[in-house]
């Protein structure tokens, strides 16, 4: 006879009452009972020793034709796969489980004769895992590809048609998934569409650090921890369960693999809690990073309420990046260019009062101080995005870009998280460390971008050849405290390798000089004819890619003594 037991991590044990060779682990085996042998206290000839064997072979016929296999057996193929009962009491759920497939839908004879207690152990297992008896057909599936640990597979490029499966991918493959982008990005990229198995990715990114089990390194993760604590907060396993069930643009293998790497999470969730609470008694600083994450979150739910549209063309358009299809991009110019001129015509004027471009140092203009104003109007930021995606070669492009560089940017809320957490510039009290941010890499940010704009009063305005015109501006000068006479002194300054001797000049006389500091005339696309009008004051920054060496009007003041923009970015300031 013998007895079973399922202990606390599912395992099922099979112990018995009979005296049998030493196992030094529980294994499987027939039951004593099972073994039809002959009785020594009987004296057997020819005759009993047939009938026993036949009453013996009847048995297992018998055997195999009582024993049905599960419907969702049919999940895999079971084809010379045999059951190592073994794997049954291992710690490793990614054999017990194949263990457990095969034992009852490809038995022998040893399978067969506890088939009752397989199944009970395959019972604990699936209320473990989430799994209703289908789903064991992702069991049976997983069991006969001879995969265990591959990684996940993306269905689809299009972000837009992805999966709960394909996010998950999407995320953890981080960098590699599209160019340039980075975690938050990839994440943020299905804020709209967010699965708890998409969630469960950047949850596991949150995870990734061996300092959170070694208790090290506060700094260096409290970012993305506080990045994170709404996805942990919020993550809901059942939901987990149920969008993977209907994922079915993935095999039954991959459905399989998410449960078991989930399995765990709870465990890890737990030793996470405790290091954060450990994290804000070392400092109170820790604390503070928590708090703005969580005002942060509130306030892009307000945002993405408000920016639907924007938010919609980035989704298609980083799916068209991935892609690289130009029918993707077919048409997009119209839309993007529609939803910044509407997120620029909520920026109040005044807020680019006294800005104009500099001659003297063209990186300290009109473009540098103004792209650096609009960070503070986030709804700009998430436009700028899809129509970068869209006009890479857009003269506009450079001054987006410095609206957006520096940072995570304003793709979604993991990404704006990590924004808000850098500008608020914590000190920690520790002067030995410094809070560590997440690398970030935009698909929009293929270069890096200096933004330098030009401009001032339009003198007269031509037409060349093509679609370009030649833009002529009014003289302007600067003057200057400058040395108007001066002589060598007997000093020897220095003397020059060829033993020349060179002398100190002295200045004699100063005095105001005027300079022309004019710009060279430049080029315009003809679209932008009605800003450049003789009288008005317009900013122009370069194209580049294929309309490299015509400029974009990116900013128009109605005459020279205006103090603020009428016109930026195509739209009308009121």
């Amino acid at each position: 006879m013998c007895s079973t037991d399922i202990n606390q991590d599912g395992k099922l044990l099979l112990y018995l009452n009979k005296k049998r060779a030493a196992i030094t682990t529980p294994e499987w085996t027939t039951t004593d009972h099972d073994r039809p042998r002959p009785t020594q206290d009987i004296d057997m000839n020819n005759t009993t020793i047939i009938a026993s064997l036949a009453f013996s072979l009847g048995l297992a016929a018998f055997a195999a034709r009582a024993h049905a296999a599960p419907a969702w057996c049919a999940g895999g193929d079971f084809k010379g796969h045999e059951p190592d009962l073994g794997y049954l009491s291992s710690p490793e759920p990614e054999k017990v489980i194949p263990a457990i497939a095969i034992a009852l839908c490809a038995p022998n004879d040893e399978a067969r004769a506890n088939a009752a207690h397989i199944e009970t152990a395959r019972q604990a297992w699936g209320a473990k895992l989430g799994m209703t008896d289908a789903d064991w057909a992702d069991a049976a599936a997983y069991a006969t590809t001879g995969r265990k640990t591959y990684e996940v597979s993306l269905a689809t490029k299009n972000f837009a048609e992805s999966s709960p499966i394909d996010q998950y991918a999407q995320i953890r493959k981080g960098e590699g998934a599209q160019p340039y982008a980075d975690t938050l990005y990839l994440t943020d990229m299905y804020d709209s569409t967010f699965t708890e198995v998409g969630r469960f990715a950047i949850i596991s990114w949150c995870l990734d650090d061996q300092n959170i089990y070694e208790g090290k390194a506060y700094s260096g993760n409290v970012v993305k921890w506080a990045i994170c604590q709404q996805d942990i907060d919020v993550f809901d396993r059942k939901k987990f369960d149920a969008q993977l069930r209907t994922d079915t643009s993935h095999d039954g293998g991959e459905r399989m693999l998410m449960r078991l790497r989930v399995m765990d999470l709870p465990k890890r969730l737990k030793a996470h809690a405790e290091l954060v609470q450990k994290a804000w008694k070392a400092d109170a600083s820790f604390k503070t990073v928590f708090d703005i994450a969580a005002k942060a979150q509130a306030e892009w739910t307000a945002l993405a309420a408000a920016n639907t549209r924007a938010l919609a063309l980035s989704l298609q358009l980083d799916s068209a990046t991935s892609m690289q299809s130009r029918k993707a991009f077919a048409g997009c110019e119209e839309a993007t260019t529609a939803v910044l001129i509407s997120a620029v015509q909520a920026v109040p004027p005044s807020t680019f009062a006294g800005m104009r471009d500099v001659r003297e140092d063209a990186a300290k203009g009109f473009g540098t101080l103004a792209s650096i104003a609009l960070r503070k109007f986030p709804a700009v930021g998430i436009a700028a995005v899809p129509y970068m995606l869209c006009q890479p070669t857009s003269g506009a492009n450079s001054f987006l870009a410095n609206v957006l560089s520096g940072g995570a940017g304003m793709r979604g809320p993991h990404s704006m998280t990590a924004q808000r957490i850098e500008d608020a510039k914590i000190v920690l009290d520790d002067m030995k460390n410094q809070l560590l941010y997440p690398s970030y890499r935009h698909p929009y940010l293929s270069m890096n971008y200096e933004v330098q704009t030009m401009g001032g009063p339009v003198k007269s305005v031509k037409p060349l050849e093509g679609v370009k015109l030649e833009v002529q501006l009014e003289a302007s000068f600067v003057v200057t405290r400058d040395c108007v006479k001066e002589h060598f002194s007997n000093r020897i300054e220095r003397v020059r390798d060829n033993g020349q001797i060179v002398y100190a000049l002295v200045c004699d006389k100063e005095a105001d000089v005027r300079h022309s500091n004019q710009w060279q005339p430049f080029t315009i696309a003809k679209v932008d004819a009605k800003w450049a009008k003789p009288g008005a004051v317009i900013s122009v920054s370069a194209s580049s890619g294929a309309g490299a060496g015509i400029n974009s009007v990116i900013a128009l003041w109605p005459n020279k003594t205006a103090k603020t923009p009428s016109m930026l970015l195509g739209a009308m300031l009121k």
